[in-house]
């Protein structure tokens, strides 16, 4: 199962895509960007626990495009059973 998020942003040059996923690294000053550059440090180490990966596709001016992957296929809950029985 693949999840991705695609922003406009102004995009990453290519040398500085593993330092986004690394714990309080910032592209440029906090105060500019806002946060203290945990988020991506985080999912990496959340994806990675669970078995996935995560990828990066961006350029300058580009935007960025976030890719992560988790093994497995999605199954329906017990909860959610419950509510399309509830349905029909």
């Amino acid at each position: 199962m693949t999840f991705t998020v695609h922003d406009t942003g102004c995009g990453v040059p290519t040398e500085k895509h593993e330092v986004l996923f690394t714990a309080f690294e910032q592209l440029g000053p906090g105060s500019a960007l806002g946060g203290i550059g945990l988020g991506l440090a985080i999912v990496r180490q959340l994806t990675e626990l669970l078995g996935g990966t995560i990828e990066l596709d961006s350029a300058p001016g580009a935007g960025a495009t976030f890719a992560v992957t988790l093994p497995g296929t999605v199954q329906e809950t017990g909860a959610a059973q419950a509510t399309s029985d509830e349905a029909a």
